[in-house]
């Protein structure tokens, strides 16, 4: 049997292709609150 290689980019449509200024100060702010936000945001972009 032969592996076959698939070459694929998913990006995001419509109005998730980019953050809102208080999306971007809510992943910028240190507190313990929004420390989860974050994470939960890298983990989702590095997938």
């Amino acid at each position: 049997m032969s592996e076959s290689l698939i070459d694929a980019r998913i990006t995001p449509e419509g109005h998730l292709n980019v953050l809102s200024k208080i999306e971007v100060e809510k992943l910028l702010d240190s507190s313990a609150s929004n420390s989860a936000l974050f994470h939960l945001f890298r983990s989702c972009s590095l997938a």
